[in-house]
């Protein structure tokens, strides 16, 4: 499949098109709760609040919340359950994982990381996600999570 083919058959567009590089390395902590919508409701003074009363419909698979995700005042969040993954706490899963749409690319060697519990701002500080920077550095080529000699904090 070419750089612009979905697994689905579907091209994508140029703008979502695997860049034209030899190598991209993608490394993303996994698995924190995640805000992925807002339940809104009309305010008095004209303008949109956050609605609490939406929380009635947390982890309860509806028309309102078909994903069943978490409501806590108002916000709805992707949290880790079973073999689904989730966000770094800031960026939702889908959009963080997007590079792996890449990977089947026959012009760009795409390798791609995921840190359980690296959060998105705190990631740097991560010695598994230095590690990792460091090992691509040297060898070109990202190093298995598991081989790592910590686990990430």
């Amino acid at each position: 499949a070419g750089s612009g083919d979905r697994e689905s058959g579907g091209t994508l567009p140029p703008i979502l098109s695997c860049p034209p590089l030899d190598n991209f390395f993608a490394i993303y902590g996994i698995n924190l709760k995640t805000e992925v919508s807002l339940y809104l409701k009309g305010s008095k003074a004209g303008g949109v609040k956050l609605d609490p009363a939406a929380d009635s419909l947390s982890r309860q698979v509806s028309a309102s919340n078909p994903a069943g995700l978490l409501v806590q005042g108002g916000i709805g969040y992707e949290t880790p359950s079973g073999e689904a993954k989730t966000g770094d706490g800031t960026v939702p899963y889908a959009s963080l994982s997007y590079a792996k749409q890449w990977m089947s690319s026959s012009r760009t060697n795409v390798q791609v990381v995921e840190v359980p519990g690296a959060e998105h701002r705190e990631m740097l500080r991560d010695e598994t996600v230095i590690l990792q920077v460091l090992f691509i550095l040297c060898s070109g080529k990202c190093a298995p999570v598991d081989d790592l000699p910590f686990t990430p904090t």
